[in-house]
């Protein structure tokens, strides 16, 4: 408890006061994932100087074609989705929880659902990024065109973090059961 609730009387104010706040931030990220990938990819000659450095692939940016552009958007975009989603379930679960609704079976789903929504984007990043190197060198001659296969120490916390909010939901979930079965003895 916060020095904060404890001075209103209400315990749970600060939880209140910060779900709002991450319910607020995943709404953000909602909106920005995509945008941020119609940037990148919209500026794609802009950002052609420092790309090679961060993607691993060598390609000359006169070469790229419209179709390239959009197809390296939409691999950029499935990860994004993913992470969207994901988004949204924590953006449920700080709902819920801005009604005091903190061990409801509803509120353990969303963090079910987002455990694996991380699972799944810890497996489809690196993928996407295969391919988006793959896509983005067709523009290259034969023989310069690259398949690249990048597993990040990034993508393996997100994939063990999935873990761990998986964990966490049994827990919670048992810790839901054991309450309502005290309930049912009193």
């Amino acid at each position: 408890m916060d020095s904060l609730s404890s001075a209103r009387g209400d315990p749970n104010a600060g939880i209140r006061r910060f779900s709002l706040v991450l319910r607020g931030v995943s709404t953000l990220l909602i909106v920005a994932v995509p945008l941020g990938v119609i940037w990148t990819w919209a500026n794609f000659d802009s950002l052609s100087a420092v790309l090679p450095s961060t993607a691993g692939v060598v390609f000359d940016a006169e070469n790229i074609t419209l179709p390239i552009l959009v197809g390296g958007g939409l691999l950029n975009m499935l990860p994004g989705a993913i992470a969207m989603y994901g988004f949204w379930r924590l953006r449920q679960l700080f709902g819920l929880f801005l009604e005091d609704r903190y061990f409801d079976r509803e509120a353990i789903q969303h963090v079910r659902r987002f455990a694996a929504t991380a699972l799944a984007y810890g497996f489809v990043a690196p993928l996407s990024r295969t391919l988006i190197a793959l896509v983005v060198s067709l523009s290259n001659p034969p023989g310069e065109r690259v398949l690249l296969l990048t597993i990040s120490s990034d993508d393996l916390v997100i994939i063990f973090l999935s873990a761990v909010f998986f964990l966490i939901a049994r827990v919670w979930d048992k810790a839901r059961e054991i309450d309502d079965e005290n309930a049912q003895i009193i």
